[in-house]
């Protein structure tokens, strides 16, 4: 049973079901994740992700799939992934549509990468979190939020410093423990990276996600 936050009242659990939620139903900076029903015969687009990896599992049909020249089909049950910068589409085959589950992490804007058929890298295009999320499909970038962003690149600039001047403090101190095997010592000094590098991508996910806002409002609707 959910319980009551502080302040808040009962949370239920969220729970998506592959047959109706045809949605993206969770998307942050960290992750984007959704249900697709793909048409018979569709053939998406060949794209890559600069940061991204992306994981397909099939949960009905079947699906050719192209990952960087390594080919294979899958039905439903089995998965297959894209990794940073490998190009990738699919082929739905057969006469019934298909249904996929899919994730992207991290999710960061501009988040596909297109290319020209000779092999040429196009210019970025931003949207895609608007895409996903209906609350940017009209709204428009302003000053305050351009501000925003800046402050929070600031606020990731001053937590790496302040990790790394962590880690400058603790090195020494963790690479005598190590040498002298003294697991105590560093099991400390890890504790204290450890602080420091919690804080420093969490500071990063809160810039990312007005970045992805941002993008998504500022780019252009074509």
């Amino acid at each position: 049973m959910a319980r009551d936050p502080p302040g808040g009242t009962t949370l239920e659990l969220a729970v998506f079901d592959c047959r109706r939620d045809l949605i993206n139903f969770l998307v942050t900076p960290q992750i984007r994740s959704r249900f697709m029903r793909i048409e018979p015969g569709t053939v998406t687009t060949s794209h890559t992700h600069d940061l991204g990896i992306e994981i397909f599992l099939v949960l009905e049909g079947e699906i050719a799939f192209d990952v960087a020249g390594r080919q294979a089909t899958l039905t439903a049950g089995q998965a297959c992934y894209a990794l940073v910068d490998e190009p990738h589409h699919l082929r739905v085959i057969g006469d019934r549509p298909a249904t996929i589950y899919l994730s992207v992490t991290p999710h960061v804007e501009p988040t596909h990468t297109m290319w020209s058929q000779e092999g040429g890298r196009l210019p970025p295009r931003y949207g895609g979190t608007r895409a996903v999320s209906p609350g940017l499909a009209t709204a428009r970038a302003d000053a305050a939020l351009a501000r925003s962003h800046v402050a929070g690149v600031e606020m990731v600039a001053a937590a790496a410093e302040a990790c790394a001047a962590e880690h400058r403090s603790v090195g020494p101190g963790l690479e005598s423990a190590l040498a002298t095997g003294d697991s105590l010592a560093a099991k400390a000094a890890l504790d204290a990276m450890a602080a420091q590098i919690t804080e420093l991508y969490r500071t990063l996910a809160a810039m990312t996600d007005t970045w992805n806002e941002l993008s998504a409002r500022a780019e252009p609707q074509m």
